[in-house]
């Protein structure tokens, strides 16, 4: 089975019905290669979400459904707490 086609059929991960088709996972835990890289090592994804977040912001917005310049409060009313009311959405996805 190629990987094209499960592309284009949406496939949302990487199973197809319930069983793995990718599963990609080596090398080492560490820089000092002390210990090899398992499928369960933990690691920190750190920024890896910004790019996907990025992208889906600008579908939202495309669609009318985000605007860049209301404030995060409309989205997430929480976000209001400590002065931060006014904050337009813009000013927050450009936070590193």
């Amino acid at each position: 089975m190629r990987f094209t086609p499960l592309i284009s059929r949406g496939v949302p991960n990487n199973a197809l019905d319930g069983r793995p088709v990718i599963d990609l996972w080596g090398g080492h835990a560490y820089k000092a290669k002390t210990r090899p890289w398992n499928r369960d090592t933990i690691v920190n994804v750190w920024s890896t979400t910004k790019g996907l977040t990025a992208i889906c912001a600008h579908r939202l917005a495309g669609q009318g459904r985000l605007d860049f310049d209301a404030p995060v409060a409309k989205y997430w009313p929480e976000f209001a707490q400590g002065g931060k009311g006014s904050m337009p959405v813009r000013s927050d996805k450009r936070r590193r």
